[in-house]
């Protein structure tokens, strides 16, 4: 027999998108349920380092560090490479702040990172040297009661340091230093990095009694004359969201298959934990979803795994061994093919297909390295002076390429040359160390701390093998609303973080941007196709409510509401905690006030999703409270269009 329960939002995933969305309806009044089909929370955002990438922000400004909303916008379309949405990458600028703002007054503490640039400060317009990396404050795991065992934490001890201590200038701590901090960290149980991130929200859920549902697998999508209204579950229960449904259950890196066929890379791995598996493209894909993908997704790492130690998990090395003295990166010609110190330049070369052989030229790959390296820098975990057990080693450069099948000749003439760029400083090939982040340190000396000969016996060789971050995704509309392959929006389905197709940042890469944007969301088109601003329709005077400790006017709530009330709340929702993005003219917004909800704009095949950054930068000017109040409202105004609409 089937169980029936009733919200006003039904969440399918427990990660940063997840959790951020259920609290943003929770403070606008709604009632969220959040599935997660794991038996812990936190999905893939607790694998992550926690990095929140907000340009312009009040937390820098409060440290007295300079940003604009222009500079903002230029580094974001330098980043985006000409694949991002330019409405979305606008609004993203303007609304991320502001979105900010909305989780500090929910009682979340942000912190900058300092010392941390962006990646390509002094190579993009636009770029800073610190300011708009944040972090959560650690969080003591303790406060989460019984809560605190289902949330799932990744391997190794990493996530007990915050990501400041990690990066901050001289902190490469000898092992009685860091032995002595992890312990202390654990009798404190401090949660850092996206295990703290995670934890933060978490708090704030169960504190406020929010449902998180574990153990409970999204099966299909309820429809009811063509408007999605809930989820059935494996285990035959039916949850309703009489707002809508919005799927925050990530991308696919962990289903080999779906991975294999989109990212098109082989042997691809995943860099997240199991479960991370498409399913959100595969339950919107039976109500007609159309999914889109980022064609030059340079998010591609390169990373290895042990495979004679079983159950050794995957681990990325791109920004930790790669960049290294004396070791190289080779395809199986014994060529190198890019900077092995950026793993931005490296990623369109491992896309590389040769239409003669049939096979990719650069991949499969190995990290070709000496004692050296061994002795000073070990490798993954292991000590200095301790080789993996799965390297293939040999005493000179020819057997070793012989035993990992690279051709031997075009080796030891690429190390030649290597070891002679080595001793003058200079990479004359591609320019490895000219362009390096400065999160990233390697460990050599000199005037190129990344180069170093190799000529110390024995040589090993280590496969290597990419992992890419989602190049695909939901394609949505600049509400978050799901769409179909005509372009036409599916009823009631929402999709946010990496679920949808990151068009916010195109190409990318920027640390932070993937945790950023699953907490802000899109605005809603209106006027004509100009998207609706997310902060100037919170001015709109709200029936009913009152003014919460942190000034936001929330509505009155009765007791009985109709499915088109809810309806009605659904976008005010949307507006705050998720993605912020939109806006439209001062004199669109003023005839909203006046003239109340327009009718629906076609969103046939001539839809544009739009969200532009507008004149209506001049009125918000002012951060803080009145930020966090605009941010708020505005959803609640949207919900009552798109009731009237439905």
């Amino acid at each position: 027999m089937t169980t029936t329960r009733e919200f006003d939002v039904v969440v399918i995933g427990s990660g940063l998108a997840g959790l951020s969305t259920a609290l943003a309806a929770q403070q606008l009044g709604l009632r969220p349920v959040v599935l997660e089909k794991a038996g812990c929370v936190g999905g893939g955002t607790t694998w992550s380092m926690g990095a929140i990438w907000v340009g312009a922000n009040d937390v820098a400004r409060e440290l007295g560090i300079f940003d604009s909303p222009e500079s903002v916008k230029k580094y974001l379309r330098f980043i985006a490479g000409g694949e991002g949405n330019s409405d979305r990458i606008l609004a993203f600028a303007e609304h991320a702040p502001r979105a900010l703002n909305f989780f500090r007054a929910c009682g979340i503490p942000f912190e900058v990172v300092r010392g941390v640039a962006d990646h390509w400060y002094g190579r993009a317009e636009g770029s800073l040297p610190h300011g708009r990396m944040l972090e959560t404050a650690p969080f003591n795991g303790s406060l989460l009661g019984s809560w605190r065992a289902r949330l799932r934490v990744p391997p190794g001890a990493a996530w007990r340091f915050p990501l400041s201590r990690l990066v901050a200038p001289g902190e490469q701590l000898n092992a009685c230093c860091r032995s002595a901090l992890l312990e202390r960290a654990a009798e404190q149980d401090e949660l850092c990095l996206g295990v703290g991130l995670a934890a933060h929200f978490l708090y704030q859920l169960t504190s406020r009694a929010v449902d998180i549902e574990t153990c409970v697998a999204a099966r299909k999508l309820v429809v009811e004359k063509g408007r999605v209204i809930g989820v059935l579950a494996d285990e035959g229960t039916k949850y309703l969201g009489r707002c809508g449904v919005v799927i925050a259950t990530g991308g696919y890196e962990s289903n080999d298959a779906l991975a294999g066929q989109i990212e098109g890379l082989p042997k691809h791995r995943s860099m997240f934990c199991d479960g991370i598996s498409g399913d959100g493209l595969a339950l919107a894909a039976t109500v007609g979803a159309v999914v889109s993908k980022i064609n030059h997704n340079l998010r591609v790492m390169l990373g290895v795994a042990d495979l004679l130690k079983p159950g050794s998990p995957f681990v990325t090395v791109s920004n930790t061994e790669l960049p290294n003295p004396h070791g190289l990166v080779v395809n199986r010609f014994g060529r190198r093919f890019g900077d092995e110190s950026s793993f931005q330049r490296l990623a369109p070369a491992l896309r590389e297909f040769d239409a003669n052989s049939r096979t990719h030229i650069n991949l499969p790959c190995w990290l070709i390295v000496d004692q050296t390296y061994i002795d000073r820098f070990g490798f993954i975990g292991y000590p200095p002076r301790a080789a993996p057990a799965s390297a293939i080693s040999a005493d000179d450069l020819p057997t070793l390429a012989v035993r990992a099948g690279i051709d031997a000749p075009t080796l030891v003439a690429t190390v030649n040359t290597f070891n002679g760029y080595a001793e003058d400083g200079v990479d004359r090939d591609f320019g490895r160390g000219s362009a390096i982040w400065n999160l990233i340190k390697p460990k050599g000396g000199g005037a190129n701390p990344s180069l170093g000969a190799l000529k110390s016996a024995p040589y090993y060789a280590i496969e290597l093998y990419p992992a890419a971050m989602s190049s695909a995704g939901l394609q949505v509309d600049a509400v978050a609303r799901v769409q179909d392959w005509r372009g036409a929006t599916i009823p009631g389905l929402y999709a946010v973080g990496n679920a949808a197709t990151h068009s916010e940042y195109g190409v990318g890469y920027q640390a932070g941007h993937s945790l950023a944007s699953a907490m802000t969301l899109y605005g809603d088109s209106d006027d004509g196709g100009r998207a609706g601003r997310a902060v100037e329709v919170l001015r709109r005077p709200t029936r009913g409510g009152t003014l919460n400790a942190h000034g936001i006017r929330w509505p009155g709530r009765k007791r009985h509401q109709s499915g088109a009330a809810v309806r009605r709340r659904l976008f005010g929702m949307f507006r705050i905690g998720l993605a912020l993005i939109g806006s439209a003219t001062e004199e669109a917004a003023g005839r909203r006030l006046r003239d109340g909800p327009r009718a629906r704009t076609s969103t046939g095949a001539g839809l544009r999703i739009v969200g532009g950054a507008g004149n209506h930068r001049r009125r918000h000017q002012q951060s803080g409270d009145r930020g966090t109040r605009q941010a708020g409202a505005h959803r609640v105004s949207l919900l009552e269009r798109d009731a009237r609409q439905h």
